[in-house]
């Protein structure tokens, strides 16, 4: 009786180990990280601007003035006050491609530049809209940022939000330029389309 008992509690074991080793291999019911949801689906084309710098290739995929009587641009105006009659805030749209097989962090930061007048570049504006830019996020190896099927990759407008100042001065100092503040300490300017005067908004 003793030794069947014994034989049982072994097998149970047994059975445990082997329940415990599958749980681990196949990582229980946790989500996929993010850089590993971006590998998942084929990529977006790159339409629009880009450069390529340390491996990334950073594409605008639009510019435009926001305006939040506008239901396209009012989810991306977020908590923010209304601009006054000279002001507006110009939504540079981006994507950035990872070329390499190996992650690689992508721009700590940015600025708007207008190329007549460089004293004017504005830092992009802090933003609580669900499809902002994130500062410095890795781009997973051969994918792209946003990540396909994310929330900051499912507005309207293609690309996530770089959200800038502009008025009536810095849009006369046209073009802009965005320049780029690479991870490895690097500069590069990429030329953006132009856009309308405040005025002609509407």
């Amino acid at each position: 009786m003793g030794s069947r008992f014994r034989i049982a509690s072994v097998a149970a074991v047994v059975v445990l180990v082997a329940v415990v080793a599958v749980v681990l291999l196949s990582g229980g019911d946790d989500p996929k990280p993010a850089a590993q949801a971006a590998q998942h689906g084929p990529l977006p084309p790159i339409n629009g601007p880009a450069m390529e710098v340390e491996g990334l290739v950073y594409n605008v995929t639009d510019v435009r003035l926001l305006d939040a009587d506008d239901p396209i641009a009012k989810p991306y105006l977020a908590n923010l006050e209304a601009p006054t009659e000279d002001s507006g805030f110009l939504g540079v749209f981006l994507r950035v491609y990872n070329k390499t097989g190996k992650p690689q962090p992508s721009a700590p930061g940015f600025l708007l530049e207008p190329s007549k007048q460089p004293g004017l570049a504005e830092q992009n504006l802090a933003s609580e809209s669900p499809f902002s830019w994130v500062m410095g996020e890795t781009v997973p190896a051969g994918g792209v940022l946003p990540a396909p099927g994310s929330r900051a990759a499912s507005g309207a407008i293609p690309g996530a939000l770089l959200l800038y100042p502009v008025s009536d001065e810095t849009i006369e100092a046209e073009p802009f330029d965005l320049v780029v503040h690479t991870a490895g300490g690097a500069l590069a300017k990429l030329r953006l389309p132009k856009v309308p005067a405040l005025k002609q908004q509407g």
